[in-house]
């Protein structure tokens, strides 16, 4: 059973400074285009996650990946190979591991930030997208992004 509680939003861009997320432009859901395809130039992404107690001191998989509304996946960005061609890549990963601070009172949850950003997405089509983020191969937050032609 997974029980982390994930809020999450988008900005223009997003920073993690000790421990703290900077976002410049945040609050928006709707990326307007007077046609397609287009590269967007960055998308910020915030992340908070609250990791229970029990879930401290051990290893977790952690995977942001973005649909549009067929649930296909759309690349998050484009891995230059030596022939000269890309390979698209389609989804973020990390793994994280949060200890138990000596003055953590028994069954209190820990915050964990993130601030990710996604440079030059392409876009293909007017559609509304949907961020997924995924804890240990659970869906554990969305966050919906509409692209409109304008």
């Amino acid at each position: 059973m997974n029980n982390f509680e994930v809020t999450s939003f988008l900005a223009d861009s997003v920073d993690l400074v000790n421990g703290k997320i900077y976002a410049l432009g945040i609050g928006w859901n709707t990326i307007f285009t007077p046609g397609f395809p287009i590269q967007h130039p960055r998308v910020g992404l915030g992340v908070l996650v609250n990791v229970p107690y029990t879930f401290t001191n051990a290893d977790h998989n952690l995977e942001i990946t973005l649909q549009d509304e067929d649930g296909n996946p759309i690349p998050l960005r484009f891995i230059p190979k030596e022939d000269g061609s890309q390979t698209p890549d389609f989804k973020f990963s990390a793994q994280f591991r949060l200890g138990r601070p000596p003055a953590l009172p028994a069954g209190d949850p820990q915050l964990m930030p993130l601030a990710i950003n996604f440079d030059g997405l392409i876009l293909n089509k007017a559609s509304m997208f949907r961020w997924v983020i995924e804890i240990d191969g659970k869906i554990v937050g969305t966050n919906s992004m509409r692209v409109v032609n304008n």
